[in-house]
């Protein structure tokens, strides 16, 4: 993906030379090609603040949506991958799971709510 000189994207997708409009908001690209949407976060891989897989403490929702499953209570042992809920943002369900083996604290959400980017879903203490 590089700029082109009219201030729209080029980027190769199939081995084939598109162009997209978009712009960068917070840490979210939001990209249109064509008639297809697209938002990308930006993601620094030394930052644990927004990935929702901290060790410790707490998962947070990467993304805002609406919690669409509940699999977890305070209480329960999970193992690493282990689903903890689910979530719905952009009509896509996303699985998020235990970063590591530990114990669920707290759960904070239950099904239907909706939450916004970064908010704490589940205090967790890994073992």
């Amino acid at each position: 993906m590089s700029p082109a000189e009219d201030g729209r994207l080029a980027l190769w997708v199939d081995g084939a030379s598109q162009y997209a409009h978009g712009h960068l908001h917070d840490r979210t690209a939001y990209v249109l090609i064509d008639w297809l949407q697209a938002a990308v976060r930006t993601v620094d891989p030394r930052d644990t603040t927004y990935s929702g897989d901290a060790p410790s403490g707490g998962l947070r929702s990467p993304m805002p949506g609406r919690v669409v499953a509940v699999h977890v209570q305070a209480g329960d042992r999970v193992k690493r991958g282990s689903a903890l809920l689910a979530l719905e943002a952009m009509r896509m369900e996303h699985v998020l799971t235990a970063p590591a083996d530990g114990v669920i604290e707290h759960v904070h959400v239950s099904e239907g709510v909706q939450v916004a980017e970064a908010v704490t879903l589940v205090d967790f203490k890994s073992d």
